[in-house]
């Protein structure tokens, strides 16, 4: 059973009583932090009885102010006022075995998906930086290694959809941008990364030593060859020699407007990616 005395509030309230032995009904919620309509209804439920005194006042004994410290014991891990009545006065020892199981097990798995969704949204608040610091500003930068995946079923199953990164490959052609297709990553830097390898791999790493590097403002996920343009010009302004392949990232979306990474791939440095 979960423990009457489970902190200092409690043991205050067990010391008040024990110099006082007994208490009246306004006495002990207002010891208890509830009303005395929420005590007069705990008695109607038969959780406490107590006794009368010759003036005809209720007075609550040690085993009534014990009992309460139970039901807030089990109200504040959540449970309703009924499954606490069950536990407490219905259930046999392994029946509340069987259900204090039952109630962990949906905790763990409900404390699992808020992990998970923090995890979510802590890796969602760092494009916010990257956009900050690089939209519209080139720079030149390696794109790490990812090793590159096929996605399959086993992904979702795993929960590993959210850590996937989805390059799209473009062409440069004639001073254009020329949309490819997409690949499925996952950067080599991370724990996942350290197994993705054996995750239906799709050829070698994707990673460049050196890429003229910005954040550009798209109207879709995947820019248009229009909306790369500016950036090829950049890159061609300052005589850096392009590899002939560009790669963006999408990052964000604010006001039905996309933000992108652009890596450009610069010559004369090892590469090693699947063409």
């Amino acid at each position: 059973m979960i423990k009457s005395v489970a902190n200092t509030e409690s043991i205050q309230v067990l010391e008040l009583f024990a110099m006082e032995q007994s208490f009246t009904r306004s006495q002990l919620a207002r010891l208890l932090n509830i009303n005395k309509e929420t005590l007069r209804f705990y008695e109607k439920k038969g959780f406490v009885h107590p006794a009368r005194a010759e003036n005809g006042y209720r007075r609550y004994d040690y085993n009534d102010l014990r009992t309460l410290l139970d039901v807030a014991a089990f109200r504040s891990g959540g449970l309703s006022l009924e499954e606490t009545h069950r536990i407490m006065f219905q259930q046999s020892l392994e029946e509340n075995r069987a259900h204090f199981e039952g109630i962990a097990a949906e905790k763990r798995e409900h404390i699992q998906q808020c992990l998970t969704a923090l995890e979510l949204f802590e890796q969602g608040m760092k494009p916010f930086k990257i956009i900050e610091e690089h939209l519209g500003r080139g720079t030149i930068r390696p794109l790490e290694e990812h090793y590159r995946v096929s996605i399959s079923d086993s992904f979702e199953q795993m929960g590993l959809l959210s850590q996937v990164f989805v390059f799209d490959r473009y062409r440069l052609e004639d001073g254009r941008a020329q949309w490819l297709e997409p690949l499925a990553t996952i950067p080599a830097g991370t724990n996942l990364g350290a197994s993705a390898q054996s995750l239906h791999p799709e050829g070698p790493p994707l990673a460049f030593p050196k890429c003229f590097y910005t954040v550009v403002e798209a109207a879709e996920r995947t820019p248009t060859s229009d909306e790369l343009s500016p950036i090829i010009a950049e890159a061609r302004k300052r005589k850096l020699p392009l590899a002939g392949d560009i790669y963006t990232n999408y990052l964000a979306i604010a006001a039905g407007r996309c933000y992108c990474e652009v890596y450009l791939p610069i010559e004369n440095g090892e590469k090693n990616a699947a063409q």
